[in-house]
C-alpha cells in the first residue's frame, strides 16, 4: 500500500504499514479477530485486526505497545480451517524452508463464519498462485528425471516439495502430470480431486488448460466441492466446471462439452487480457468436435478469435493464423491436407510431415520415416503455459513412443506398397502388438495411427482366412474406442462408423452392406487406398455369389444350409423362438434331402423348368429335382390351416393377386372361375387380405390378429345355381353383407380382423393353391403395408395392371418389391379391350394394344436389366360383351390361369428354394439382431462395471486415513468427557467415604493406627475404578474406530458391480489385539511421576499418594499425626486430615486427568493408527486383486461370448449367401418376369 493511502484504512493497520511500507500495496480485507502464536506471544491470546493486502497477510493488536506479525505470502507455508470460525496458518522463513519443525503456527478466530471464509480466501488464493524460489530451484532436476523416463524418482522429489509447499498449485500440476504421463491416469485424477477446491476456486485456468480433460472417474466425485455448496451467482464458472466433471464421469459427452464451454465463456468475459489458457482450452476442444458438440465449441472459438483480434495490430500474422485455424476447422467439408499444412505452421514437430504423407497417401515416403528425438529445452519460467508447452512427454519426448510411431508409419507404408502379406508388414505388426508396445500403441489412437494399424491387423487376418479373429479385433477396438467415433477433427474418426461397418461387412462377406458402406465413405484423401482395397473385396464377393451351375451344386448348398441351421438350433446364445425357428427349418431341409436321396422310383416326367434362355429342359426319372418335386406334391394337405407369418415350404402354395386399386382384381377372379362369388363392390372392402381356397362347400371364415377364427358364415347347396359355382342373387347379398361388415374400409371390425378365408367349390383351383386377394397398392398407407407384408409370405404373384395406365405411377417400385419377395411373378395387362383403338394413348402411331404391350415389356426389361419380359395381355370381361377384336384377350386369361396353376405344380423346387430362402433370411436376421443386442448388452455390462469399480485405490487409502484421524479426534472429546465424569464420581466417592470413616473414629489411637491404610485403600479403590473405566473406554474407542474403518471397507466392497464379500468379523478379530494407546495402567503412569525428595507439611499430599504406590511410609504419617495431636482436639486433627486428603485427591485428579489427556495423543495412538492403516491397506490391495481378477474374468467371458456370437454371425451370413445363390440359380433359370 502506498504511504499516501494509509489514512484510508483503520489507524491500527495504517500504523503497522507505516512501520513496514511496501510501494503499491492495497488493503483487500480487514476484520476484527482473536489470534495467538506461541512463537511470538507465548500462550497469550490477543484481540486486534487481521488484514490482507496484495502483498502480505498481517495480525496486529495494541496493548502497551504494538504487537503484530506481518508476512509476505511467500512465507506462508500452509493454511487450513480448524472449525467454522477458526483457521491456522504456518509461517516459515527462507533459510529454513524445508525444515517444518521451525515453523510458527498462528491461530485466528473470527466472530462470523463469513469473515473466516473471506480471510481464508485472501490468504489461500495468492499463495496458491505463488511459486517459491526454493521450489522452482528443484524443477530442472525434476525435468531431467521425467525426460529420462524416471517418473518414480520425479514423483518422489515432487512429493517432498508438496510436503514443504502444500499450497503450491504448480507442484500439484507437476505431480498430476507426472502421474498422467507415467500411465497412472486414475491416480492423477485422484490427486487433482484432493486439491480440486484450491484449483477450481483460486485458479480455474489449470482446469481449462489441463485438469478438465483428464479421465475423471466416479470415485473422485466425493472429493469435489458439493454443487449445493457452490453459490450460483458468485461462483458461476466453478458450478459449470463441476457440472462438466460430473458429466464426464457419466460419459455424457455433449453435456460435458456444453458445460465446459459455458464455464469458459463465463470466465473469458471476466478477463480483459489474453491468457495462455485460452489457447490451451481451444486446442483441447478440437479433440471433442462431434456433430452434437460442434456448435458449442464453434461459439467459444469464435469468441476467442474476437477477443484475440483486439490484442494485435491490423495485419498481424499470428491473429490471421489463429482465425484461419479455428474457422477452417469447422467447414463441413474441409480439406484435410490443407488443415494439416495450416497446423504445420503452428507446430514444427518432424512427425507432422508423415501425417501429411499419410493423408496425401504418399506411402513410399512413410517407408523412410525416422524421428529425431528433440533436444531438451528447459522453459525460461514455470508459468502454466510454459509448463504445458514443454511437458508433452506422453507423445513427443518418449523415445519408445517415437519408435512405435515410426514403426506404425513404416508398416502402413509397406502394407500399401508391398502388400499386407509382405515380410515388412508381418514384422511391423508383430512389433506393434507385442505386450510392451500394445499399451503405448493405444496412446497413438488419439492421432488415429492406432486405428489404422488395427485395420491392418484385420486385413492381415482376412488375407489368411482368419475371419473370426478379424471380427474379434474389430469388436475389441470398437469397445475401447467408441468415444472417438464422429470426431470431426480426425477424418478417420469422423467416418469411423462407416469404416468399421465396411470392414465388418468384408469380414462377414456381406456384399450389400460393404457396397453401402463404401458408397458413404468419401472417395478422396485420405480414403483412396481404402476404396481401392475394398473395391477388390466387392469384386471377390460378387464372384463368390454367382449362381450354382447344376443340381449337384444345389444339393451341396442345401446340405450346407442344413448343417448351419443345426448349429443355430443348438446355440444357447439365441432365444428360444429363434432356436425353434432354426430347428424347424433344419428339419424341413433334412427331410427334403433324405426324401430326395432315398426315393428310387418316380414318375417318368419330372416336369419342366425354364432355364435362363427360356428353353424347356427335361429331367430323367432319377433327377434329384424330380424326387424333391414328387415328395412335395405328395405331402398330405392340411385343410383349414392358417398360415403363420413365416411360410412353411410347400404345404400350400400361396399366389398373391396384387395391383393398384381399380386394376380389375375382383372382376378377374370372377372371370377366372366363371362365378359371381367375387363382387365388384369388394374393391372398396378389401381392407384386409382375402384368401381363396378350394372347398367342397362354400364357407367364409374371419380370422383375428391372434390367429383364431372369430366369425364364420356357412352356405347351403341350395344357395347355388345348377353349375354349383354361381350364387343365387338373394344369397349373394347375404355373403356380401357379411364380408362388408368385417372388411369394408372404416369398419370397426378392422381393429381386430387379420384376414378373411373363403372356401369355395372352384373346380379349376388346385387343392394346394391359395389365392390371396390383396388391398390395392395405391390405396391408403395402412392397406399398402398389409399388401407388402403379404408379398413376403407368398410364393408367386399375379400382378394386375390397368393397361390404360400401365407403369405410369409407382408400379415399377411395387414390382421390384414383389419380384424380390414373392418369387415368380406373372404380369397381367388387364382391360386390354379398352385399349384397342384408343387414339389418346401414346402409341407412336401404331396399334394401341400392341404398342402398349411392347412399351410395358420394353420398360420393364430396361429397369430390371433383363433381355426380355413376358407380359400377358388379357381382358376379364365376359367374352360375349367384347368386340371380336378383343376376344383373344379373353382367351388369353384362361390360358394364363392354366399356365400359372401348372407352374405351381411343376415348379416345386423353385418354390421350395424361395420359401427356404425366406426362412433362411429371417433366421439370419434374427441371428444378426441377437448378435447386435448381445454385443451391446455385453459392452454396457463392461462399461457399467468399469464405471462402478474403483479406478484408483490410493484415493480410498487417503480417505480412510482421514477417516481414522477424524474418528480419533471425535472420540477423544467423548473419552475426555467420560473420564472427567468417572474422575469426579470416583474421587467424590473416596472423599465421602473418608469423611464417613473419620466421623466414625472416636480415639486418637484409632486415627493414628488406621488413617494411612484407610486413605490408601480409598484412594486405591478410586484409582482402580478410574483405571477400569479408562481401559474400557480405550478398548471401546479402538473397537469403534476399527468398526468404522471396516464399515468403510464394506461400503467399497458392496459398491462393486459383482458379488463379493468382505469378512468384517475377521478384520475386527485381527484388530481386537491392537491397543488404542501405548499408555500403561494408572499405577505405572503414576509411578513415573517424580514427587521430590523433601517431605514436609506442604508435601503431605504427595506423600499420601506415594504411600500406596511406593510402599508404606508410616513414620511420615506417624510423625505428622504426632505433631497434630500436640495441643489440638481430635476433631481438629480429623478436619486437618480430611483437608489434607482432599488436597491429595485434587492433586491426584489433576495427575490422572493429565494421563487421560495424553492417552489419545498423536504419539501414543501412532502405533494403533499405523497398524489399522496397514490392515486397511492390505484389504484395499486384496480388493484391488479381486477387481483385477473379476475384470479379467469378465473380459475373458465377454471375449468368449463375442467369439461365439461372431461364429454365429459368420454362419448366419454364410447361410444367407447359400440361400441367395440358390435363389439366384432359380432366378437365372427363369430370367424373365412371367
Amino acid at each position: 500500500m502506498s504511504i499516501t493511502s494509509v489514512q484510508k484504512v483503520d489507524p491500527l493497520v495504517a500504523e503497522l504499514m507505516q512501520l513496514h511500507p511496501v510501494e503499491g500495496e492495497t488493503v483487500l480485507f480487514c476484520a476484527e479477530a482473536k489470534f495467538s502464536c506461541e512463537s511470538f506471544w507465548g500462550d497469550k491470546e490477543l484481540t486486534g485486526l487481521c488484514f490482507a493486502t496484495n502483498y502480505r497477510f498481517s495480525l496486529v493488536a495494541k496493548e502497551q505497545e504494538l504487537l503484530y506479525t506481518t508476512n509476505p505470502y511467500r512465507n506462508i507455508r500452509s493454511v487450513f480451517p480448524e472449525d467454522e470460525f477458526t483457521f491456522q496458518y504456518r509461517l516459515c522463513d527462507d533459510e529454513n524452508w524445508f525444515d517444518l519443525s521451525k515453523d510458527s503456527i498462528c491461530i485466528v478466530t473470527f466472530a462470523d463464519d463469513n469473515l473466516l471464509d473471506s480471510a481464508f480466501e485472501h490468504v489461500a488464493q495468492p499463495r496458491y498462485e505463488l511459486h517459491s524460489e526454493q521450489v522452482e530451484g528443484k524443477f530442472p532436476g525434476i525435468f531431467e528425471q521425467m525426460y529420462r523416463g524416471d517418473y518414480t524418482g520425479a514423483l518422489e522429489q515432487l512429493q517432498r516439495l508438496k510436503r514443504a509447499d502444500p499450497l503450491s498449485g504448480m507442484v500439484d500440476l507437476w505431480i498430476a502430470k507426472a502421474l498422467e504421463v507415467s500411465g497412472r491416469s486414475a491416480e492423477a485424477v485422484s490427486h487433482v480431486a484432493k486439491g480440486a477446491w484450491k484449483a477450481i476456486f483460486f485458479h480455474p485456468q489449470t482446469f481449462f488448460a489441463e485438469y478438465l480433460w483428464y479421465p475423471w472417474h466416479s470415485g473422485t466425485l466425493r472429493l469435489l466441492p458439493a454443487l449445493a455448496d457452490v453459490d450460483e451467482d458468485r461462483w458461476e464458472v466453478q458450478r459449470y466446471l463441476l457440472h462438466a466433471i460430473h458429466a464426464k464421469t457419466q460419459d455424457q459427452l455433449e453435456r460435458f462439452v456444453k458445460n465446459s464451454c459455458l464455464a469458459f465463456k463465463s470466465y473469458i468475459q471476466q478477463k480483459e487480457a489474453f491468457e495462455p489458457c485460452w489457447f490451451h482450452f481451444a486446442s483441447h476442444c478440437l479433440e471433442y468436435v462431434y456433430p452434437s458438440t460442434k456448435s458449442y465449441i464453434q461459439e467459444v472459438l469464435l469468441l476467442i478469435v474476437e477477443r484475440y483480434e483486439n490484442l494485435f495490430e491490423e495485419g498481424d500474422a499470428a491473429r490471421h493464423l489463429m482465425r484461419g485455424f479455428f474457422l477452417d476447422i469447422f467447414k463441413e467439408s474441409y480439406d484435410y491436407i490443407s488443415w494439416l499444412q495450416t497446423l504445420q505452421t503452428m507446430d514444427e514437430e518432424a512427425q507432422l510431415k508423415y501425417k501429411i504423407s499419410l493423408a496425401q497417401e504418399n506411402f513410399a515416403e512413410l517407408l523412410s520415416c525416422q524421428s529425431v528425438k528433440p533436444e531438451l529445452q528447459y522453459p525460461e519460467s514455470y508459468e502454466l503455459d510454459e509448463f504445458l508447452g514443454y511437458s508433452k512427454f506422453k507423445n513427443e519426448y518418449d523415445s519408445q513412443l517415437l519408435s512405435i510411431r515410426d514403426t506404425a508409419f513404416k508398416t502402413i507404408g509397406a502394407a500399401r506398397t508391398s502388400g499386407i502379406t509382405s515380410p515388412a508388414v508381418k514384422q511391423g505388426l508383430y512389433q506393434l502388438t507385442r505386450s510392451e508396445f500394445a499399451k503405448k500403441l493405444e496412446i497413438l489412437s488419439e492421432e488415429t495411427l492406432g486405428f489404422i494399424v488395427t485395420l491392418l491387423i484385420v486385413e492381415e487376418h482376412m488375407a489368411y482366412g482368419r475371419k473370426e479373429q478379424a471380427m474379434m479385433v474389430i469388436q475389441r477396438w470398437k469397445r475401447k474406442n467408441v468415444h472417438f467415433f464422429g470426431l470431426m477433427t480426425e477424418p478417420y474418426y469422423q467416418h469411423a462408423v462407416v469404416i468399421v461397418q465396411a470392414y465388418e461387412a468384408w469380414t462377414l462377406g456381406d456384399l450389400l452392406q460393404l457396397s453401402d458402406a463404401l458408397d458413404k465413405l468419401p472417395n478422396r484423401a485420405p480414403f483412396c487406398w481404402m476404396h481401392e482395397l475394398l473395391q477388390k473385396q466387392i469384386l471377390t464377393l460378387e464372384t463368390s455369389r454367382s449362381a450354382y451351375n447344376n443340381e449337384e451344386e444345389v444339393l451341396e448348398g442345401m446340405l450346407q444350409a442344413s448343417q448351419l441351421t443345426d448349429v443355430f438350433a443348438q446355440s444357447a446364445l439365441l432365444d428360444l423362438s429363434m432356436r425353434n425357428k432354426a430347428k424347424e427349418f433344419h428339419l424341413l431341409l433334412q427331410e427334403q434331402i433324405q426324401e430326395a436321396n432315398s426315393l428310387q422310383r418316380e414318375r417318368e416326367n419330372a416336369g419342366t423348368l425354364a432355364d435362363m434362355a427360356g428353353e424347356r429342359v427335361k429331367f430323367s426319372d432319377k433327377s434329384w429335382f424330380s424326387k424333391v418335386k414328387a415328395w412335395f406334391t405328395g405331402r398330405k394337405e392340411q385343410e383349414h390351416h392358417h398360415e403363420s407369418d413365416v411360410v412353411q415350404p410347400l404345404k400350400k402354395i400361396k399366389i398373391a393377386i396384387a395391383g393398384e386399386s381399380s386394376a380389375g382384381k375382383t372382376t378377374l377372379l370372377n372371370a377366372m372361375f366363371r362365378t359371381n362369388l367375387f363382387f365388384v363392390t369388394q374393391e372398396e372392402a378389401t381392407g384386409v387380405p382375402t384368401e381363396i381356397r378350394y372347398g367342397k362347400q362354400m364357407r367364409v371364415e374371419v380370422w383375428d390378429k391372434a390367429g383364431h377364427i372369430r366369425n364364420t358364415l356357412d352356405t347351403e347347396p341350395s344357395w347355388f345355381e345348377a353349375d354349383g359355382t354361381t350364387l343365387l342373387e338373394q344369397h349373394l347379398n347375404v355373403i356380401s353383407t357379411f364380408l362388408m361388415q368385417h372388411t369394408k374400409v372404416g369398419s370397426p371390425a378392422l381393429e381386430w380382423v387379420e384376414r378373411v378365408v373363403v372356401y369355395a367349390p372352384l373346380e379349376k383351383l388346385p387343392p394346394q393353391v391359395i389365392l390371396v386377394d390383396t388391398p390395392g397398392f395405391n390405396s391408403d398407407s395402412r392397406r399398402t403395408v398389409i399388401t407388402e407384408a403379404e408379398m413376403k409370405v407368398c410364393h408367386m404373384c399375379m400382378y394386375i395392371m390397368d393397361a390404360r395406365n400401365a407403369l405410369k405411377g409407382k408400379e415399377i417400385g411395387t414390382l421390384e418389391l414383389i419380384r424380390e419377395e414373392a418369387g415368380k411373378t406373372f404380369i397381367l395387362l388387364n382391360k386390354m379391350d379398352l385399349v384397342i383403338g384408343d387414339d389418346e394413348l401414346d402409341c407412336d402411331g401404331g396399334d394401341a394394344a400392341d404398342e402398349t404391350v411392347a412399351r410395358v415389356r420394353r420398360d420393364l426389361a430396361a429397369y430390371f436389366r433383363l433381355p426380355d419380359v413376358v407380359v400377358y395381355p388379357i381382358s376379364s370381361m365376359p367374352k360375349q360383351q367384347l368386340s371380336a377384336e378383343a376376344h383373344r384377350y379373353a382367351d388369353h386369361l384362361h390360358e394364363v390361369i392354366e399356365a400359372i396353376f401348372k407352374e405351381s405344380e411343376h415348379q416345386q423346387l423353385d418354390l421350395a428354394i424361395d420359401a427356404s430362402a425366406k426362412i433362411a433370411i429371417e433366421v439370419h436376421q434374427g441371428i444378426n439382431q441377437t448378435f447386435i443386442q448381445a454385443a451391446e448388452q455385453h459392452e454396457q455390462e463392461i462399461r457399467r462395471m468399469e464405471k462402478a469399480i474403483p479406478q484408483d485405490f490410493t484415493i480410498y487409502a487417503d480417505q480412510v486415513q482421514g477417516l481414522i484421524r477424524q474418528n480419533v479426534a471425535m472420540h477423544r472429546s467423548e473419552f475426555v468427557d467420560t473420564m472427567i465424569k468417572e474422575l469426579n464420581d470416583a474421587f467424590q466417592g473416596a472423599a465421602d467415604s473418608m469423611m464417613s470413616w473419620l466421623q466414625s473414629v472416636t480415639s486418637a489411637g484409632t486415627l493414628k493406627n488406621e488413617v494411612q491404610g484407610q486413605a490408601t485403600q480409598l484412594l486405591q479403590n478410586a484409582l482402580t475404578r478410574i483405571d477400569n473405566a479408562r481401559q474400557r473406554e480405550l478398548e471401546r474407542m479402538g473397537k469403534r474406530t476399527s468398526e468404522e474403518a471396516a464399515a468403510f471397507l464394506q461400503e467399497i466392497y458392496s459398491n462393486l458391480p459383482f458379488p463379493t464379500t468382505f469378512d468384517t468379523k475377521a478384520f475386527l478379530r485381527a484388530m481386537s489385539t491392537e491397543q488404542m494407546t501405548s499408555s500403561a495402567g494408572l499405577q505405572t503412569e503414576l509411578n513415573n511421576i517424580n514427587y521430590g525428595n523433601g517431605l514436609n507439611g506442604g508435601s503431605v499430599a504427595g506423600a499420601i499418594v506415594g504411600t500406596f504406590l511406593l510402599g508404606p511410609i508410616g513414620t511420615i504419617i506417624g510423625g505428622f499425626l504426632g505433631q497434630l495431636l500436640g495441643g489440638k482436639s481430635l476433631g481438629d486433627v480429623k478436619q486437618e486430615v480430611y483437608n489434607t486428603y482432599i488436597n491429595t485427591i485434587h492433586q491426584t485428579w489433576d495427575q490422572v486427568a493429565d494421563i487421560c489427556d495424553q492417552d489419545l495423543s498423536e504419539e501414543r495412538t501412532a502405533s494403533f493408527m499405523n497398524n489399522l492403516s496397514k490392515a486397511v491397506q492390505q484389504q484395499l490391495e486384496q480388493c484391488k486383486i479381486i477387481v483385477r481378477r473379476e475384470i479379467e474374468t469378465k473380459e475373458n467371458s465377454l471375449d468368449e461370448q463375442v467369439s461365439e456370437l461372431i461364429r454365429m454371425q459368420l454362419s448366419g451370413h454364410q447361410l444367407r449367401r447359400v440361400m441367395e445363390r440358390l435363389r439366384q440359380w432359380r432366378m437365372v433359370r427363369r430370367a424373365r418376369l412371367g
